[in-house]
């Protein structure tokens, strides 16, 4: 069990570079680039230009160099030891300059909102997903548990049928049509007569 377990952490970063190398390789041949937003949104030909540049966007071995180099903590880990940023620093400080915010992770700037990094927005909505998902799994446990332990009382029986296809029909049906079947009936105390939708504006979105 330790020799299986090892070897499963020991796969753990072969697994994980095999898997950043395939998605940045199909983010890249995918027609197109992150600049080309809707004709209201879309940058100046200077500023794209600009871009362009700064995240090597016309050359691939330099853009997925730099995105590893950043996103994996590296970038921070040099500049935190390596004498010249730390210098740097240093100065900024007894200058009494503020210094810049600094990531351990860095994903970049968001393309969607200018004034926030992709990782404060991850670090903002982690929390939340967190915590969905541990309820996720505890309702599986409770749900799954009462139903496997019905079915093995009862094998056979009307009830262990029910539980059975409840849990077929549970498997087999979309997360988004669960989620919207659910999201509509919890949205039935809501009711406003006078909109369009007959319920409050958010769940027009469904």
């Amino acid at each position: 069990m330790v020799r299986l377990i090892a070897s499963r952490l020991l796969q753990l970063p072969l697994i994980l570079g095999a898997v950043l190398a395939i998605t940045l390789t199909l983010a890249w041949v995918v027609p197109g680039n992150p600049l080309e937003q809707a004709e209201g949104r879309r940058p100046s030909a200077e500023v794209m230009k600009a871009m362009k540049a700064q995240y090597q966007l016309d050359d691939f071995a330099g853009f997925a160099s730099s995105y590893v180099y950043n996103a994996s903590g590296a970038k921070y880990l040099v500049e935190s030891v390596a004498p010249g940023p730390r210098a740097k620093r240093e100065q900024a400080l007894a200058a009494g300059r503020a210094l810049p915010p600094r990531t351990v992770f860095d994903l970049g700037p968001s393309l969607r909102y200018t004034d926030k990094r992709v990782s404060e927005i991850i670090a903002g909505s982690l929390p939340v997903s967190m915590a969905l998902g541990a309820a996720a799994v505890m309702l599986a446990l409770f749900l799954g548990l009462g139903a496997g332990i019905i079915g093995a009382l009862r094998p056979g029986s009307a009830l262990d049928q029910l539980t059975f296809g409840l849990a077929l029909i549970g498997i087999s049906v979309p997360n988004f049509v669960i989620g919207t079947a659910l999201g509509a009936g919890s949205s039935a105390g809501d009711r406003q007569p006078g909109h369009p939708c007959g319920v409050v504006p958010t769940m027009c979105s469904f």
